[in-house]
């Protein structure tokens, strides 16, 4: 059934139903064809093959794939596989990840799986990568495939090195399950309040706009104090800025008040600037009360932590670290932290969820949609937390090497445990 339009913002359309398929390629692991690092593979970030009309893929939503993988040296990193159209732009989420430490040692592959939540269309020209983890001159990991004669028909094997070469001749051992809804797609390009109905299961949703955040930060400049020359409001980025080599400066902003023990999930953006070393700039988010100040905490400088929990913190000049709090004797509240590294020029998108009284979690990406897999996650402990959270503070600390660094986009919504679409969607009565 094509999607219908009605008077009154009505609109109908079916659901449909899940397809299942799966393919098996004729390649086998024939050799180490295609490699991420190492000799063979220096500066290739991105291996995998490309699809071509004809082949099974075309139109099908991608599930799952397996490739045969092993390592040569020692790798790190989470890797996961990527879709990108002919013009290179990515398609969909990136696949479920697998810790590349974990493979086995060349000559030794063995077929791991990489999934999607939500399957991907795969048109003529897309291109299908193993990506992520980190290598060296002398370390990789090995996509193993045919690179002579090649078995399969309509695919070519394809890295990516400063830009993309497709390898003709050769292609990749691989293994897919697809799921492909014939379905009608609902519509877009619609009013807000508008009414959609599944004709063949009675379901009816409505196109509802994106809940405003509670408070946005950094909407405004009004409302800082302590060394706000350090950390000047920056209208163009909707942000503050830091860049200084002094230690024990900060800045702190009074926000909605947020319940230690209850739901509200916190985004916003970093981004390392050109120079910076990164060592020690901390963003918190605490109290105000005079016993656990968060402003004057920071601005001691090496000596003192503050009370609440530490959105993100950075050190050793690239790295970024989540997780952490401090109770109220600020003692660590037996948090954990895990890091993840980042270059000069480089964004990254944070996410901070507190579900209930125990515990809140990190994410780190690499996308302004929050989407895919993370580059990071940690889940830290806030059992000791007694305090409402009631302020933002963003300071120096442990070092004076030069600092510098944005914070950009910050948003709070209040009473719930996953932040809200930043567009608009459909949502289902009566859910």
């Amino acid at each position: 059934m094509a999607i219908t339009y009605h008077a009154g913002r009505r609109i109908q359309g079916i659901a449909g139903v899940d397809v299942a398929g799966s393919f098996s390629s004729s390649t086998d692991a024939h050799s180490a064809a295609l490699s991420l690092g190492g000799g063979s593979g220096s500066g290739n970030t991105k291996v995998g093959f490309e699809v071509q009309t004809g082949h099974f893929l075309v139109n099908k939503g991608l599930k799952t794939i397996t490739f045969a993988l092993d390592k040569y040296g020692t790798v790190s990193g989470n890797g996961y596989v990527a879709v990108y159209n002919s013009s290179g732009t990515q398609k969909g989420s990136n696949s479920s990840t697998y810790n590349l430490a974990n493979l086995t040692q060349y000559i030794s592959p063995v077929d791991y799986t990489f999934t999607w939540t939500t399957p991907i269309i795969i048109d003529n020209g897309d291109r299908i990568v193993l990506e992520g983890g980190t290598f060296s001159t002398t370390a990789q990991v090995d996509l193993w495939a045919r690179n002579v004669s090649a078995s399969e028909q309509y695919v070519n094997g394809v890295y990516f090195n400063s830009g993309w070469t497709s390898l003709s001749g050769t292609d990749v051992h691989f293994d897919v399950t697809t799921e492909t809804n014939n379905g009608d797609t609902k519509p877009t390009n619609v009013q807000v309040g508008s009414r959609y109905e599944e004709t063949d299961t009675r379901k009816m949703y409505h196109y509802t706009a994106p809940q405003a955040a509670t408070d946005d930060i950094f909407s405004t400049g009004t409302g800082w104090s302590g060394d706000t020359s350090t950390y000047p409001y920056n209208s163009t980025i909707n942000g503050i800025g830091c860049d200084t080599s002094t230690l024990g400066e900060a800045v702190t902003k009074t926000v909605t008040t947020l319940s230690a023990s209850g739901q509200w999930v916190l985004r916003f953006k970093v981004t390392r600037e050109t120079g910076d070393l990164g060592d020690g700039v901390m963003i918190n988010l605490g109290s105000s009360s005079a016993s656990t100040s968060s402003l004057a905490r920071m601005q001691n400088g090496n000596g003192l932590y503050p009370y609440g929990i530490h959105l993100i913190y950075f050190s050793n000049g690239n790295t970024v670290n989540a997780g952490g709090s401090h109770n109220a004797s600020f003692a660590w509240d037996s948090s954990s932290t895990t890091s993840v590294t980042w270059s000069v020029g480089d964004s990254r998108w944070i996410e901070v969820s507190h579900p209930s009284s125990s515990a809140f979690t990190t994410k780190v990406y690499s996308n302004a949609n929050f989407t895919g897999t993370a580059d990071l996650t940690n889940v830290a402990s806030t059992s000791g937390q007694t305090l409402n959270y009631d302020d933002i503070t963003i300071g120096t600390k442990w070092t004076a090497n030069r600092k510098h660094i944005d914070f950009e986009d910050m948003q709070i919504w209040n009473g719930v445990t996953t932040a809200p679409s930043t567009s608009n969607t459909w949502e289902e009565e009566g859910t």
